[in-house]
C-alpha cells in the first residue's frame, strides 16, 4: 500500500510499500512557503499574469511527487506557494510569449538554475527572470493546397524542452489557424528543434519533420515554421462478428494506431457490428478490438488504407465464466479468500488472468475466460495460519470446489526479538548441467 497524509499548515507526507499489517506513526512537518517576483531580463520590469510552476526533484517515482498547482503573478510580478512539503524544487515561469531566461543554454546542455531548498516552517524567496521567446509562424493546407482555418496546431521540442520537463503538467505550445490557414505560436526556445503537428475535423493528425527554429534578428524574434499539408483522409471499415454464431457484435471498442505512433483514438461498433475507423493517414497500422462479453482480440495489421475504406472482418470468441466455492478443511466457507486464475497450457502458459475475492459464502466468479485449461490457486491467511488450494479447470466450469489445506503456521512473535527471514541459494544450470553465472 501507498499512504499519503496531509493537513492544513503542514507539508504532505508519502509512505510507499506499506504492508497491510504495518502500523506507523506519521510525523508531519510544518509547511514551507515559496514566494518571489518575476521580472524581465535587462530592464527588470515586473510581469503580471504569468504562470509559475514548482516541481519537486529527486523524489523517486514521479507519480509520488507532491502535486503543486501553478501560481499566477499579480500586477507587480509577485507569486506565492503555500503549504508545500519540504524538499528541493525547480521553479520556472512562462506564458504570453515569455520564457525563462537561460533555456537556450539549457537546451545546449549547460547547467541552468539550481533547485531551491524548501525548509519546514520557513519561506524561501525565488526571484525569476524571463525573456521573450521565439514566435513561430506557419500555415496549414488541405490536400488540394487550400488553406484550412480553425485547425489546431501544437509543437514539441525534440530533445525535451527543459521548461516542460520542469513544469510536468504544462501543455505544449499551441494555436489555431486563422481564415488564411496561418498559425502563430509564441514562447518557443531559440535554437530548439521542434516537431509541429496539426489536426482538423475530417483530416488525420499530421506531423512535420523536426526542424530547428532560427529566428530573424528583430524584436520580437520570428522564425519560419513548416507548412503542414493534410493528406487525403483514409478509412478502415471494421466488422466485428461472433466466431461461433457469425452474428455482429455491437458496442465493441476498436482502437487504431499507425506504425510506431501512439493510439489515434477509440471507436465503437454500432448495432450492425461495424465501425468506420478514421480519418487515418495513408500509412500502415493496426486495429485491436475489445468486445463486451467476448475475449480480447490481438491487434490486426493492415496496409495503407484506402480513401474509400479498407474492409477488415474480425471474429471474436465468446467469453466464458468459471464459478465455484472455497471452503476450509472443516467445510466452512472461506470468506475473503483470494482466487488466482492463470492459463495452464498453450502460448500463454502461466499467464496471469486476474484475482477474484470470495464473498461471505466463499463463492467466486471469474469472467472473460476462454474455453481452455486454467489453474486456480486459492489462498487466505488467518492469524498465523496460511491456507492454500489448487485445482485444474476449464473455461466454462460452474461448480468448482476448492478445499483449503493448512500449508504453514508461523511462530508467535515475541516482543523485542528480530524475525530472521529464511535465505535460499539458487543454482541455474544449462541442459548439460553446467552452472550459468549472472542469471537474473
Amino acid at each position: 500500500w501507498d499512504l499519503y497524509a496531509e493537513a492544513p499548515g503542514y507539508g504532505s507526507v508519502h509512505l510507499a510499500y506499506l504492508d497491510g499489517k504495518d502500523a506507523r506513526t506519521i510525523r508531519l512537518r510544518r509547511a514551507a512557503q515559496l514566494s518571489g517576483r518575476v521580472v524581465t531580463a535587462g530592464d527588470g520590469r515586473p510581469v503580471g499574469g504569468l504562470r509559475v510552476y514548482a516541481r519537486y526533484v529527486d523524489w523517486g517515482n514521479p507519480n509520488w511527487r507532491p502535486k503543486v498547482e501553478p501560481a499566477v503573478t499579480d500586477a507587480e510580478g509577485r507569486y506565492v506557494f503555500k503549504d508545500l512539503a519540504w524538499g528541493e524544487v525547480s521553479v520556472q515561469a512562462r506564458g504570453k510569449g515569455w520564457i525563462p531566461a537561460g533555456l537556450e543554454e539549457a537546451l545546449q546542455g549547460e547547467s541552468g538554475q539550481p533547485p531551491w531548498l524548501l525548509a519546514p516552517g520557513e519561506t524561501t524567496v525565488a526571484d525569476l527572470v524571463v525573456t521573450r521567446g521565439v514566435v513561430a509562424r506557419g500555415r496549414v493546407l488541405d490536400p488540394e493546397g487550400e488553406p484550412v482555418s480553425g485547425a489546431a496546431v501544437w509543437c514539441e521540442e525534440e530533445n525535451g524542452d527543459p521548461h516542460f520537463r520542469c513544469s510536468g503538467h504544462e501543455v505544449p505550445p499551441c494555436a489555431a489557424t486563422d481564415g488564411a490557414g496561418f498559425y502563430r505560436i509564441e514562447g518557443l526556445v531559440p535554437g530548439g528543434e521542434y516537431e509541429f503537428a496539426a489536426i482538423s475535423p475530417g483530416y488525420a493528425r499530421t506531423r512535420s519533420e523536426v526542424l530547428p527554429l532560427r529566428p530573424r534578428k528583430r524584436a520580437p524574434a520570428v522564425a519560419s515554421a513548416p507548412t503542414i499539408r493534410f493528406a487525403v483522409p483514409c478509412w478502415v471499415d471494421v466488422l466485428v462478428v461472433d466466431a461461433e454464431t457469425k452474428r455482429p457484435v455491437p458496442d465493441a471498442q476498436v482502437d487504431a494506431s499507425i506504425e510506431n505512433r501512439a493510439r489515434e483514438r477509440t471507436w465503437h461498433t454500432g448495432p450492425d457490428g461495424r465501425a468506420r475507423v478514421g480519418p487515418l493517414p495513408p500509412l500502415p497500422g493496426r486495429v485491436s478490438v475489445t468486445p463486451r462479453h467476448h475475449l480480447y482480440e490481438m491487434p490486426r495489421q493492415f496496409g495503407v488504407p484506402s480513401p474509400q475504406g479498407t474492409p477488415i472482418t474480425i471474429e471474436v470468441r465468446p467469453s466464458r465464466t468459471i464459478q465455484g466455492r472455497v471452503i476450509y478443511p472443516d467445510g466452512k466457507p472461506a470468506a475473503d479468500a483470494l482466487v488466482h486464475v492463470a492459463n495452464k497450457t498453450g502460448f500463454l502458459r502461466g499467464h496471469y488472468r486476474g484475482t477474484k475475492r470470495c464473498n461471505e459464502d466463499g463463492r467466486f466468479i471469474a469472467e472473460a475466460v476462454d474455453l481452455i485449461p486454467y489453474v486456480l490457486r486459492a489462498e487466505i491467511r488467518v492469524g498465523r495460519r496460511r491456507y492454500e488450494a489448487t485445482s485444474d479447470v476449464t473455461g466454462g466450469d460452474q461448480d468448482v470446489l476448492l478445499t483449503l489445506a493448512l500449508v504453514s503456521e508461523s511462530e508467535p512473535e515475541v516482543p523485542g526479538t528480530q524475525v530472521v527471514k529464511p535465505a535460499f541459494r539458487v543454482r541455474v544450470l544449462d541442459p548439460e548441467g553446467k552452472t550459468i553465472p549472472r542469471f537474473a
